[in-house]
């Protein structure tokens, strides 16, 4: 799988996610679905990219799902170079790509499209696919309807006129960065690289829960891509035990969000908690 087919299927992934009425069951893509623009996505973008979840969290969030989207698959580090520099304001992402001559008026697939009124960015997205007469989209904060919708309120699939007169260009990433550090989707690949680092070593048993457990999918996902790209060379004297340590710190990490789930998925599977206190221990020392 190429590195723009990866970000593709993370993107699209989310299709159907709404955001929240206030600060609660973030992970859930329909549970508690409002206006108030709380996402899981200020909380992933604010742990990628080291900012405040009080200035973030609670606002319109197209452009921090698209910069979430690239740090998922590709590690914060990696993402903020691709595309210039993480935003969660698109004229400053625009801007960004035109200083750095990646910006286009023709889209190719991966591309991140903008759109606004006056040359002014007002919305943003990533191509999925191009023809001969339309673009098609994954945006977070719009809905189905047809045309450009800002704050929105859900992630979906979309597609545009290439002559849309609302359609401000596109920014082109930096893939060349990439394909070095691709995030494995498919489940025989992550488990094999956990067992290959000796963070798990039933894998029968871990390839069904993934499968049968879509959160436990996303943790053994997340977790593979961190130590894929996130080695600080940390020297940890001895691992955390306790369960409340284990998982503030992987929370720390972006490696989860849902504190309290995890928590409860610790108390009631040794084998869960296990995975985190080897997997968190891993990161801290390799």
């Amino acid at each position: 799988m190429s590195a723009k087919d990866t970000l593709i299927a993370e993107a699209k992934k989310w299709e159907g996610y709404l955001e929240k009425a206030s600060n609660s069951q973030l992970d859930d893509y329909t549970a508690n679905a409002g206006s108030a623009n709380y996402t899981r996505f200020a909380v992933d973008y604010c742990d990628y990219f080291g900012e405040s979840i009080s200035v973030y969290q609670a606002q319109p969030w197209c452009a921090m799902f698209v910069s979430v989207m690239f740090a998922n698959a590709f590690g914060a580090d990696i993402a903020d170079e691709m595309i210039y520099g993480h935003y969660a304001y698109c004229p400053y992402a625009v801007t960004h790509f035109k200083n750095n001559g990646a910006w286009h008026s023709s889209p190719q697939v991966g591309d991140i499209i903008f759109f606004g009124s006056s040359g002014t960015a007002t919305h943003t997205g990533i191509v999925y696919a191009v023809d001969s007469a339309k673009v098609y989209t994954v945006e977070g904060n719009t809905s189905s309807a047809s045309g450009v919708v800002a704050n929105g309120g859900a992630v979906e699939l979309k597609s545009y006129s290439l002559s849309y007169a609302k359609i401000l260009g596109y920014g082109r990433p930096n893939w060349s960065l990439a394909e070095s550090v691709t995030e494995y989707t498919e489940i025989n690949d992550i488990i094999w690289e956990l067992a290959h680092r000796n963070i798990i070593s039933n894998t029968d048993m871990w390839l069904t829960k993934c499968a049968e457990d879509s959160n436990i999918y996303w943790f053994c996902r997340k977790l593979c891509q961190y130590i894929r790209t996130k080695q600080t060379g940390e020297t940890a004297d001895s691992a955390y035990t306790d369960i409340n340590d284990i998982v503030w710190d992987l929370q720390y990490r972006g490696i989860v969000t849902d504190t309290a789930l995890w928590t409860d998925y610790c108390n009631r599977d040794i084998n869960v908690y296990y995975l985190l206190q080897k997997g968190l221990h891993y990161c801290r020392t390799y």
